[in-house]
């Protein structure tokens, strides 16, 4: 049988290339001058964040990962589309920088509320019901809540899995990642701490730090397993099951939905959670710091 599997990191980053040919080199430095105001924007204080380097403390992979390349990517998918108007085509296909749940509503669609709206409704969980997120209209959001199945995994030592108990066609929406909501003083013990296990999902515009009584908008899983099929998808654990990802993570409004790629046929199942550091692809090609999950040490049952 084969199995539903979530993407992970199945892309990865062109390799460098280095040019040997040097003749046309002074007007290579003139087309780079406008990297220096890109640069001043992007540490506006050498002390913070650039400046940590030069006194020995640079900051983690991880914190490089979230901070200088992505802001890069920001910058450069920013010039590519100023109006954002892949949203109006494909909100899943969008560079990290455009907010399709404002550009959509916008142009007169209806929309699926954003994190804050159903915080605002629902309290401290992020509910589906909250979300009211089935009554979406809008292109390439085609909604489905029912013909999912939680139930023990066919592979070996891989706890419970999310089955497609009826055939589901390609570019369908599952239900949303539910659970609770963080406050950035909650996050902070959840991404230092062994002490609490790890169903976390952040949106990929989340500020690095607040104020601890403020909302990171990050989703704690672990809990709300009830109603909620989204925490039991899991992901590709090697490269060699990249062929046989068929669901993708989409974000829209700071919630987290997962996509079939293609087809799927009824009692499928997914690979169990077990990479220690893993990311579920949003606009892979682009980037691997989209939407994502926190790491995890161990696989655990769900």
């Amino acid at each position: 049988m084969a199995c539903l599997v979530a993407e992970v990191s199945c892309k990865r980053w062109p390799p460098a290339m280095v040019d040997d040919q040097v003749p046309d080199a002074p007007l290579r430095a003139v087309s780079w001058l406008w990297i220096i105001p890109l640069l001043g924007w992007l540490c506006p204080s050498w002390h913070t964040f650039c400046g940590s380097c030069r006194t020995g403390r640079c900051p983690s992979e991880g914190s490089l990962l979230r901070s200088s390349r992505r802001q890069l990517l920001l910058a450069g998918a920013l010039a590519e589309d100023r109006s954002c108007s892949c949203c109006l085509q494909d909100f899943c296909r969008c560079p990290t920088t455009c907010e399709c749940l404002r550009v959509l509503r916008a142009n007169g669609y209806e929309t699926p509320l954003d994190a804050e709206e159903a915080l605002e409704q629902g309290g401290e969980v992020l509910f589906s019901a909250s979300l009211k997120w089935p009554r979406g209209d809008f292109p390439a959001w085609r909604p489905l809540e029912a013909q999912l199945a939680v139930r023990n995994s066919t592979l070996p030592g891989a706890g419970r899995g999310l089955f497609a108990a009826e055939d589901i066609a390609a570019g369908v929406v599952l239900p949303p990642y539910q659970g609770l909501s963080l406050l950035f003083a909650d996050l902070d013990r959840v991404e230092y701490s062994r002490e609490v296990d790890n169903y976390v999902w952040c949106p990929r515009d989340r500020k690095l730090e607040g104020e601890p009584w403020l909302p990171s908008f990050c989703v704690d899983g672990q809990r709300l397993q009830r109603g909620n099929p989204a925490r039991f998808v899991n992901a590709a654990r090697m490269a060699k099951q990249c062929d046989d990802v068929n669901l993708e993570i989409c974000e829209l409004g700071r919630v987290a939905y997962f996509r079939t790629l293609r087809p799927v046929s009824a009692g499928l199942c997914e690979w169990k959670l077990t990479a220690k550091s893993w990311v579920l692809n949003v606009n892979s090609e682009q980037t691997e710091m989209g939407s994502r999950f926190l790491p995890r040490e161990a696989s655990r049952e769900a």
